[in-house]
């Protein structure tokens, strides 16, 4: 397994399959949604099993401030440090772009996702009362890098 850049030739079917599985369908991006968040998000990681795509992140950015946009495993690939090492990846990609902040938007159920955040320096800067389209109550995480 590996984790490498996603060029333009990516499955796009790849990341919609992957996000109905993390996800569930009323949450994953759509097929309509998916070709301008792409276009948004021009830090895209993929990890690979052989030439299966098993995972993706996400990141964009504007001027010094970056934003991990979206990240999933397939979940029989997890556990195995993925997720962490597409966090690694985005990370360095964003500060050698100049982001000096770094931020990110977790549900408060996702430990997973938190405890990442957490244990690569980031901090809660808020907490966002039904910030999500289910009502579910979200973090803003930031991560200074100076």
């Amino acid at each position: 397994m590996n984790v490498r850049e996603l060029k333009e030739s990516f499955d796009f079917d790849a990341i919609l399959y992957i996000e109905n599985i993390c996800f569930g369908e009323s949450e994953a991006f759509t097929k309509a949604e998916l070709p301008q968040i792409i276009q948004d998000c021009p830090v895209r990681f993929g990890a690979y099993a052989g030439v299966k795509l098993i995972g993706y992140a996400l990141a964009r950015y504007s001027f010094s401030l970056g934003y991990l946009y979206s990240s999933a495993v397939l979940p029989e690939y997890r556990r195995l440090g993925l997720g962490r090492l597409m966090l690694c990846k985005r990370l360095k990609h964003l500060a050698e772009l100049d982001c000096t902040v770094i931020q990110a938007h977790t549900k408060t159920t996702n430990v997973v996702s938190s405890s990442l955040l957490n244990k690569h320096n980031f901090y809660v800067k808020d907490y966002l009362p039904d910030y999500y389209a289910d009502n579910e109550d979200g973090i803003l995480w930031e991560k200074r890098i100076i």
